[in-house]
């Protein structure tokens, strides 16, 4: 009991440093037990718990959060040479209008794409039709002018272009191109192509935005004057500014019922390869040619018909849509062979 007042006297008597080394001490012995502890519990699934890290979401220039947006697969329908006069004029008045020349199973296939493109193969005017009932081989024979009525069509069957770089295009000359181009404005129907005169070269280039990525389309026209190198250098110059996610060539060359395109076709399509086509595709022989990848670009030398009152032989009468996907950097195409029958009508082929 001695002993025991005589340490307790002691701690009272002592001095304060020594009351804060003991307090020291006890938090050492406190916290190197708190580590043993902890050393000796087990680690969740055998992974180390780290901090939840602080997710940074990028911004938009506008301050917005930006979505994250993968490519996005793009599916366009190409075809060739559309004609609507002389006989399909005559027959639409029996087939329901225009819409009916084109077949049911067709216009579904136009509707479920992301849109239609072909070369409107004549001026879309308020002229009356010469080339109707007149004589087989004769010059108002190969006159055309379509129904103000055709362009509302196209729009309702998801044409989203049409080439007007072609042969047949001023047959009504500068007025039948201007009424064309307001027929199609209205409808909401974009255009190009060279139709000739000084903006022969601008009017080649449509930019034109699909699900938000951005096509050029090109067109080159053997048959209204035009500058082969010029086109080209020009295609490169834009293809270079890195502008456009995809760049689709589309044509009118070549020699009518011609079904193989010759050397001189296929140096010009290596040459718009070379500049930056991404995709070739030709129109104006009314037949069928070759296809071939050059440079992992696809080369269509001609679709044929689409739409054509051509019926003397099944070469012409044989048509070729092309199904075009656009998917990041992959390009692919599937072929769908179409049928013109002697009613007007251009039907869908059944495809094994």
């Amino acid at each position: 009991m001695y002993a025991q007042n005589m340490l307790h006297h002691k701690i009272a008597q002592a001095q304060p440093r020594y009351w804060l080394l003991i307090c020291i001490i006890l938090i050492a012995l406190g916290v190197l037990g708190i580590s043993y502890v902890q050393e000796q519990l087990p680690k969740q699934g055998n992974v180390e718990i780290l901090p939840e890290p602080v997710l940074k979401v990028p911004e938009t220039q506008e301050g917005e959060v930006a979505d994250a947006v993968e490519d996005e697969s793009i599916t366009l329908l190409f075809g060739g040479d559309l004609q609507f006069d002389r006989h399909i004029r005559q027959q639409s008045s029996f087939l329901g209008g225009y819409q009916g020349v084109f077949d049911e199973p067709l216009k579904e296939l136009f509707l479920a794409s992301d849109g239609v493109i072909a070369n409107l193969e004549g001026p879309i005017t308020e002229f009356d039709s010469v080339s109707v009932g007149s004589v087989v081989g004769s010059t108002n024979n190969y006159l055309f002018t379509f129904s103000p009525q055709v362009a509302p069509v196209l729009k309702q069957l998801n044409f989203v272009a049409v080439n007007l770089g072609n042969n047949h295009i001023l047959n009504f000359g500068p007025e039948g191109l201007l009424q064309t181009q307001q027929f199609l404005n209205e409808a909401g129907v974009a255009y190009w192509g060279n139709t000739g005169g000084e903006t022969w070269l601008e009017d080649s280039f449509l930019e034109l935005s699909i699900k938000k990525k951005k096509f050029l389309f090109v067109n080159f026209n053997e048959f209204l004057w035009s500058d082969e190198d010029e086109l080209v250098e020009e295609l490169h110059t834009r293809v270079q500014a890195g502008e456009f996610d995809y760049v689709v060539v589309y044509t009118h060359w070549g020699v009518e019922y011609q079904k193989q395109a010759s050397e001189r076709y296929q140096g010009l399509a290596r040459r718009l390869v070379s500049a930056g086509a991404d995709i070739v595709i030709g129109s104006h022989p009314h037949v069928i040619q070759q296809s071939e990848t050059v440079a992992g670009a696809p080369i269509y030398y001609s679709l044929g018909n689409f739409v054509f009152d051509q019926y003397f032989e099944p070469a012409v009468r044989n048509g070729l849509l092309l199904e075009v996907n656009f998917e990041g950097s992959i390009i692919t195409t599937k072929e769908i062979p179409i049928y013109l029958e002697g009613t007007g009508k251009t039907i869908l082929l059944e495809q094994n």
